[in-house]
């Protein structure tokens, strides 16, 4: 199992599926509780495409800077940091200019 999860090809296996069915996920929530805001359906339904995406940059980081570097280490966490925050941000942001709720 252990050699199935660190295979290079098996681990791209399993986020091109959860890029696939992340969307479908949300789309079938949707379909099914409309009363969940669209919101937070869409950042869930993008998650699966948007960890792929950033496995890309996090391995196109590390072939640029090198393996063993903290530069590599930085862009990689400053870039999640600012997907992460900037996704949090446009999820409490209500779309008639008004403050989003807290809970």
């Amino acid at each position: 199992m252990l050699e199935t999860i660190l295979n290079p090809n098996a681990f791209l296996g399993i986020l091109i599926a959860g890029a696939l069915a992340t969307p479908l996920l949300a789309l079938a929530v949707w379909k099914t509780r409309a009363e969940l805001r669209a919101r937070w359906l869409a950042a869930a339904g993008a998650s699966g495409p948007g960890v792929l995406l950033l496995w890309g940059a996090h391995n196109l980081v590390l072939e640029t800077v090198g393996f063993a570097s903290v530069w590599s280490l930085a862009i990689v966490v400053a870039g999640a940091a600012a997907i992460g925050t900037a996704t949090g941000i446009w999820i409490r942001r209500d779309p008639r200019g008004q403050r989003g709720e807290s809970r």
